[in-house]
């Protein structure tokens, strides 16, 4: 058996132990992008289904607001005339909302489709 110099067997095993660590380090970092970008992905399907379902809610309050605004101006109905008052109320507070969510910096800054 050859006999392997101490100093040389001490640079072997320290050259060993930095290139696990850095393997190790990089291992940890891939999987910090990988969760982070999973992260993402989630938090844009989240913002993708809010805007989805705030337009929606949207569409449905200007109909309901027209549709009962119509059938007040046909009847005359005090009840009717009430109603499309409170379908305009609520169309106005929800444009009013989202004036405000569409006003903030994040908004202002998001590009759809960017990341």
């Amino acid at each position: 058996m050859s006999h392997i110099d101490p100093t040389v067997m001490n640079s072997l095993l320290l050259a060993a132990i930095t290139l696990m660590g850095g393997l190790n380090m990089y291992l940890r970092s891939k999987a910090e992008q990988r969760a982070t970008s999973q992260q993402e992905r989630i938090a844009q399907v989240a913002d993708n289904t809010h805007t989805l379902v705030n337009n929606a809610m949207g569409a449905q309050l200007q109909l309901t607001a027209t549709t009962a605004k119509a059938l007040a101006d046909v009847t005359h109905d005090p009840v009717h005339v009430a109603a499309a008052q409170v379908a305009q109320t609520a169309l106005d507070e929800h444009l009013r909302k989202q004036a405000i969510m569409d006003n903030t910096p994040a908004m202002k800054a998001y590009q759809p489709g960017k990341s």
